[in-house]
């Protein structure tokens, strides 16, 4: 369990990393200047509780525990390419209930850009991990 949490942690990290890493600038349409609204959101009838890493506006990452669904957190970010992504797992000795179910997406501006697939709580009522979900915003 905490192997896993540690490997979906650092597999975050790394994804964050490689969408901030230094590329060939284009700058051939004009700077944006507009900014764009990304919204984590876990949804679903889970019970147990859920560790969830993001990215930050500033790309540093955030870690939060997560007692109660629906969930969401909401970043600003204002230059662009910028990187957004976030990972869950569940918290050892929280479970839901057997059946139980949730399932996380990402919002850029309202719309849905990125959406994971709905996971269902084992017999021992836990959801171990869901999806990395990554974004470029662009």
């Amino acid at each position: 369990m905490k192997t896993t949490l540690i490997k979906n942690l650092v597999g975050l990290f790394m994804l964050a990393l490689a969408f901030t890493s230094c590329g060939k600038d284009d700058d051939s349409n004009g700077p944006q200047s507009k900014s764009k609204k990304v919204k984590y959101e876990i949804t679903g009838n889970y019970t147990g509780q859920f560790m969830v890493v993001y990215i930050q506006a500033n790309g540093s990452n955030e870690t939060v525990t997560v007692s109660q669904l629906p969930w969401s957190a909401e970043i600003t970010v204002s230059s662009f390419p910028s990187s957004a992504g976030f990972g869950v797992n569940a918290v050892t000795n929280k479970p839901g209930i057997a059946g139980q179910t949730a399932k996380s997406t990402i919002y850029v501006d309202g719309v849905a850009v990125q959406t994971g697939t709905q996971q269902t709580a084992g017999t021992d009522g836990y959801i171990f991990t869901m999806p990395t979900l990554p974004y470029v915003v662009k």
